[in-house]
């Protein structure tokens, strides 16, 4: 029973063991795994602007109300827009979950970014002061330059977090 249990959670998750692959021309993914001071997994993809040719996009706005998006999940975005990769992102709300069976929200539900966000040049959520100061946010150029907290005159991507791990190579504590 306790085996089953274990191979029913366990279903298409990645093995906890580190790895290094190379995804496309100037696209690296990285699986880090830790033990201690406590367990760890970090998925980490590196991009070389200059070899990879990447471009940059957030979800835009679903509609022009105080909730603009629709909940999908990364995997619904990565196809819904033709990507190659789609990493999930800020924060949102309303959410709450009081069991597998009652969580929201649920796909197509209405949210809203908790941080400042922005797709395409259009601004749609200014994000929520909380008790950590304004979140962090990742800047994104027309030409596809990104650079973190530090809003440009003019906004053309953004996208927000929880809070820094890393500056300037220095996990933040």
């Amino acid at each position: 029973l306790c085996v089953g249990s274990y191979l029913l959670y366990d279903r298409g998750r990645p093995a906890p063991v580190s790895t290094k692959r190379t995804l496309y021309e100037g696209v690296i993914y990285r699986r880090i795994v830790h033990v201690f001071p406590r367990p760890m997994i970090a998925h980490v993809i590196v991009i070389d602007r200059k070899e990879s040719g990447a471009e940059f996009f957030v979800t835009p706005r679903d509609s022009n109300d105080d909730l603009p998006l629709n909940a999908r999940t990364t995997s619904q975005f990565l196809d819904e827009f033709g990507l190659q990769i789609a990493i999930n992102g800020d924060g949102f709300t309303p959410w709450w979950s009081r069991g597998p069976a009652d969580y929201y929200p649920h796909e197509g539900d209405p949210v809203a970014p908790l941080g400042f966000t922005a797709s395409n040049g259009d601004i749609y959520a200014d994000g929520i002061d909380e008790s950590i100061g304004t979140a962090p946010a990742l800047y994104v150029s027309r030409q596809h330059y990104p650079s973190f907290n530090r809003k440009p005159g003019k906004v053309y991507t953004a996208i927000s977090g929880d809070r820094m791990i890393v500056e300037k190579g220095e996990i933040v504590s």
